[in-house]
């Protein structure tokens, strides 16, 4: 317990030590952004070669912030992971009924495709990762609410599977962002990794970009899943 202890406030100090340098290294609170805001609009769809310029934004520009924000969720589903009560609390033992079970099966393929209609579409219409990550774990949500509770219960992806996702997308997500280190010296850098840009507009378009929402959308929809699991539980 005490060398537990001392290795988490280790930890806790050393990134303690890296938000002073952080904030350190940050610009002055009236320096003006206009410049690059004139850049992203002017010249962002010709660095990127995505019409989706949020997007390329979150995935290029701004890609090691993007990373800090997957891995909040990642840490946020960890956390819940370790302190969620052992007790399990007993919740109603009767199955839903058959029209409300037939119904949310019916609707679960549409929500589906929309879901990865957002991820794979991401870069040249509004949508993206995150978004249609949150899609597909409602898919999941959903499905566990009414399938997963009282006399046969069922649930339609294990707990290890759910991780395997998550870490899947999340490996996915750094090893893009190494490969634009080694390509062009920037994190997720997308202009000069090998792989072509394609024609604006077209779905083969955007570099590695369009491979990002996929591995985010796997990463944020297995995050989810897995935090609303551990939140609700049942004897």
């Amino acid at each position: 317990m005490l060398y537990s202890r001392t290795v988490i406030i280790i930890m806790l100090s050393g990134l303690f030590l890296l938000a002073l340098l952080t904030f350190a290294e940050l610009p002055p609170i009236f320096y003006d952004f206009a410049d690059k805001t004139s850049v992203y609009i002017q010249e962002g769809v010709v660095d990127t070669g995505v019409t989706n310029q949020v997007t390329a934004i979150l995935f290029d520009y701004r890609g090691f912030d993007t990373l800090g924000e997957a891995t909040v969720i990642f840490a946020a589903a960890l956390i819940i992971s370790y302190f969620a009560p052992r007790k399990k609390a007993p919740m109603l033992g009767v199955r839903l009924g058959v029209l409300v079970r037939y119904g949310v099966a019916s609707i679960l393929p549409f929500i589906l495709i929309f879901g990865m209609y957002i991820i794979f579409f991401g870069h040249i219409s509004p949508g993206g990762g995150f978004t249609g990550g949150v899609v597909l774990a409602s898919i999941v949500i959903i499905f566990d609410i009414t399938f997963g509770f009282g006399q046969g219960r069922v649930h339609l992806l294990s707990r290890d599977t759910k991780k395997s996702i998550e870490s899947i997308g999340l490996v996915m997500f750094i090893l893009i962002g190494i490969w634009g280190v080694f390509f062009e010296g920037a994190f997720l850098a997308n202009s000069s990794t090998l792989v072509e840009k394609g024609t604006l507009g077209e779905f083969v378009s955007g570099g590695m970009i369009p491979i990002l929402n996929i591995a985010s959308g796997l990463k944020v929809g297995a995050g989810l899943a897995i935090i609303f699991n551990n939140l609700v539980k049942e004897n």
